[in-house]
């Protein structure tokens, strides 16, 4: 079983120290979960050594977060839940189209107004607005 020669190399370029680098996961850990991390130096010698080769989802998410990468980058192959299906096209006019045309359909018909004033055009545009800042926010790239 060979070591983990890229998470070694990696691991010397930033100078730290076994126990230094389980310090930082800890650290990590507690951001990501809100708990204190229990990540010895010996696991991370299980980790540099090769015996661990598919390191658990939290044990990923921290290495992840200390090294800012991914840890196939890392040299390890990451758990299926963790693993990042391939992002389909970002199609942002046919979303903006197909969910105007829904919240359009789901306003209810008070009444037949014949006009539209400032203020329903305002809320629209905030509505719009909103909605333009949640894909910038989640969506596409």
């Amino acid at each position: 079983m060979g070591g983990n020669l890229v998470l070694r190399s990696r691991l010397e370029q930033l100078g730290f120290t076994q126990e230094e680098l389980a310090t930082r996961l800890n650290v990590a850990l507690q951001e990501i979960t809100g708990r204190p991390g229990d990540i010895s130096s010996r696991t991370v010698r299980n980790l540099l050594n090769g015996s661990s080769r598919r390191p658990i989802g939290r044990t990923c998410a921290a290495l992840e977060r200390v090294f800012g990468c991914r840890v196939a980058d890392l040299g390890f192959s990451a758990p299926s839940s963790m693993q990042h299906p391939p992002e389909g096209p970002v199609r942002r006019r046919d979303f903006i189209a197909s969910t105007t045309g829904t919240a359009a359909a789901a306003i209810p018909m008070v009444g037949q107004r014949r006009s539209v004033g400032m203020t329903d055009v305002a809320r629209a545009s905030a509505s719009l607005n909103q909605l333009i800042e949640a894909d910038d926010r989640q969506g596409g790239h």
